[in-house]
């Protein structure tokens, strides 16, 4: 694991990670932002629960991850995934 921060793409080059909603509505607009971004970068992949693609992240397998429509319980994975790996956590 390096020590980059999390946030920073490099176009055609970054791995990301990602999830769906079960909203359809909110599905449809999180495949349009996907639409746009997939130009970008060079790959994206959808792995499971948000606490494992967090943990891609750390370890350095993905380059970054987002994700709308999460739960607490992403959020708090999310938080003891970045205070363990040492990243900084970012609010939004």
């Amino acid at each position: 694991m390096d020590s980059k921060t999390i946030g920073i793409l490099i176009p055609t080059r970054d791995f990301v990670n990602s999830g769906f909603s079960y909203d359809l509505e909110l599905r449809k607009e999180q495949g349009s932002r996907i639409q746009r971004l997939i130009p970008q970068i060079r790959d994206i992949r959808r792995n499971g629960a948000a606490a494992v693609d967090l943990c891609y992240v750390a370890m350095g397998a993905v380059d970054a991850y987002f994700e709308s429509s999460l739960k607490e319980w992403d959020f708090a994975a999310g938080g003891l995934i970045a205070t363990v790996a040492c990243y900084r956590d970012w609010e939004t």
